[in-house]
């Protein structure tokens, strides 16, 4: 019983204090209106329009300078991790590069496009007039040909079929 009593006390003597804070914010509330009412009055202390728009500019910039460093802040960040991907994926290419030869086809052949009429030959039959006799006829008008050929090509031959 005496411990509830004691609780029951000091809960008690602490709402006292808190009503007791409460009321001396009000009072000093009340005191601080009337200070302000006292300044606005004052010319002392009155701030023009022209100095407002002055301080208000300079706020401004103030925001401007520290945004354009956040962004730069965070830019630069950025890049950092970016970058660490590209040369990890300048590495890794160049190792694949060099080690697979068919991987190394295939990359190649996405940055080369390859077409195919302008790569083969194709033998058609004596109608068209590419070929005369046993002889190819190239037109050589705007023509390419290689000078030489690698020794290890693989040429194919396809039956002609004449309709």
């Amino acid at each position: 019983m005496n411990d509830i009593r004691k609780d029951l006390l000091e809960e008690y003597d602490e709402i006292i204090l808190k009503l007791a804070l409460d009321n001396f914010s009000i009072i000093k509330g009340k005191e601080f209106d009337l200070e302000k009412e006292k300044i606005k009055e004052c010319e002392k202390f009155s701030i023009s329009q022209s100095e407002i728009r002055k301080i208000s500019k300079l706020l401004e910039r103030y925001l401007m300078k520290q945004n354009i460093f956040v962004f730069i802040k965070d830019t630069a960040a950025l890049l950092k991790k970016v970058s660490v991907f590209v040369v990890l994926f300048i590495i890794m290419s160049g190792i694949t590069i060099i080690s697979v030869d068919a991987a190394r086809s295939k990359l190649l052949n996405l940055i080369l496009k390859m077409e195919d009429e302008y790569t083969s030959i194709e033998l058609t039959n004596n109608r068209s007039g590419n070929v005369l006799g046993n002889s190819l006829y190239i037109n050589w008008e705007n023509a390419y040909a290689p000078t030489y050929f690698l020794m290890d090509i693989q040429f194919r031959t396809y039956p002609i079929q004449i309709i």
